[in-house]
Parts: structure tokens; C-alpha cells; sequence
């Protein structure tokens, strides 16, 4: 089969493609053919239904994870917007018992993050791995490999709750000086 565009436009060879996609031994099967005898028609056949149905497995799975990315985006800014109501007050001004009760809010909050981190973790918002790929990669290695993160999700959680803590610090010092 001749095919000299394949490799300006796709950056690899036809039978390149035809390996990765279908395995090594069917593109040597393929390209040694002098002829397309039934059998290997019916080979080509299956192995295009089966790359076909491994396709919709991975759209599926991409798109469980858009919509747990979605999901755990609105938990997170949910709490980000509490956590920064919170932080904006003027603590100083607050009652002792005031401060205590926005401690108690913002323990909340963070109860609200470490859950969203552990079902993030344990599966429940996030798949095991992209199903449609032969090699079963994970979803944060096939998803998230260009960015400085693996799992994105997890890192906002981090940041979200290190804002939380940092401004339940502040209110225990604040505490600590108003009782002495």
C-alpha cells in the first residue's frame, strides 16, 4: 500500500499506525498480503469492530471523567467560596464566641475537602483506568500527563484545604491572644 502523505500528516507511518492500533503480528499479516482473501477480510473486519467497540469504551470512560471533574469542580467551589467569606472577615472584631464558631464552620469545610479527596481517591470520582486503550492506562496518566500535576482534582482539594487551615491558624491566634 503506498502511502507517502501518511507520514507528513500523521508523524508516523502508515503500518506504523496500522501496529499500534491493531498489534505488530495482524500490520505484518496485512502488509505481507499479496492478495485480500476472505479470511483476511473478515480479520480486517473484526479487528475494526473491536477497535470500534475499544473507541466507545474510552469515549465512555472520558466522559465519566468530565462529568466527575465537573462534579468535584462545584463541591470545591462551593467550600473555596465559604472558606473565602470566611477569611474575609475582620477576625479581630469577632467575640470569642463568634471565632470559635467560625472554627467550627471552617472544620466543616475542611471535612467537606478530605471527603471529596477520598472519593476521589477510593473511585467513586474517578475511573480506574481509560478503558478503551489496549494498554489500560491509568485515567490521570492518560488525561493529565501534559500538565504539572497528575491529578488535578486532588491538587485543588490541597490548595483549598491549606487556605482553610491557614485561616483556622489565624483565628487559634487570635483565640490564644484574646484569653491571655
Amino acid at each position: 500500500m503506498n502511502t507517502p502523505h501518511y507520514d507528513e500528516e500523521y508523524g508516523d507511518s502508515f503500518w506504523e499506525s496500522v501496529a499500534a492500533e491493531f498489534g505488530n503480528e495482524f500490520a505484518t499479516l496485512l502488509k505481507q498480503a499479496t492478495v485480500i482473501t476472505p479470511e483476511l477480510k473478515q480479520q480486517v473486519l473484526t479487528a475494526a469492530q473491536q477497535a470500534k467497540t475499544q473507541r466507545k469504551r474510552l469515549i465512555s470512560t472520558l466522559n465519566q471523567e468530565a462529568a466527575n471533574l465537573q462534579n468535584a469542580n462545584a463541591e470545591l467551589q462551593s467550600v473555596a467560596v465559604e472558606a473565602n467569606v470566611i477569611q474575609s472577615r475582620p477576625f479581630y472584631d469577632c467575640a470569642t464566641d463568634e471565632l470559635q464558631q467560625l472554627q467550627t464552620d471552617l472544620d466543616e469545610l475542611a471535612a467537606q475537602c478530605q471527603n471529596l479527596a477520598d472519593r476521589r481517591q477510593n473511585g467513586e470520582l474517578e475511573p480506574r483506568s481509560a478503558g478503551g486503550l489496549k494498554t489500560s492506562l491509568r485515567v490521570p496518566d492518560y488525561c493529565y500527563e501534559p500538565l504539572s500535576v497528575t491529578y488535578p482534582v486532588l491538587d485543588a482539594v490541597a490548595t483549598v484545604s491549606s487556605c482553610i487551615a491557614t485561616t483556622n491558624q489565624r483565628i487559634t491566634t487570635i483565640l490564644k491572644k484574646n484569653s491571655s
